[in-house]
């Protein structure tokens, strides 16, 4: 899974952050691997950061409560989601692109 908007200091541990966050949900599930993705950013950016649990049960525990961040301060700008192949992303991108020139269709048809 992915955990996107993660404030991301110089001299943090990535584990401890991920385990605030499950903390958080009320889960401790056990983290196979946790890192943050790309180059180093610069100053205000935050870079997302992949983490691979055991099994795919808990990742769906996970997910399923992490709607809940939103209503936690700290957590507020906190996403998480689930990591996806290059493909999925398209379809999905596809998807979204379709639906907002449905949108803008309808929307002209009413007016």
């Amino acid at each position: 899974m992915i955990i996107f908007g993660c404030e991301e200091e110089s001299d943090e541990i990535v584990e401890e952050k991920v385990s605030e966050i499950f903390t958080h949900l009320g889960e401790k599930p056990p983290v196979v691997l946790c890192s943050r993705m790309g180059a180093v950013a610069r100053a205000g950016h935050r870079r997302p950061i992949k983490v691979v649990l055991r099994g795919s049960d808990q990742v769906k525990q996970v997910l399923r409560k992490s709607k809940n961040l939103k209503d936690i301060a700290s957590c507020k700008r906190v996403f998480v989601c689930p990591d996806r192949s290059l493909e999925e992303r398209q379809e999905i991108k596809k998807r979204v692109e379709e639906r907002k020139r449905q949108r803008t269709e309808t929307a002209r048809e009413i007016t």
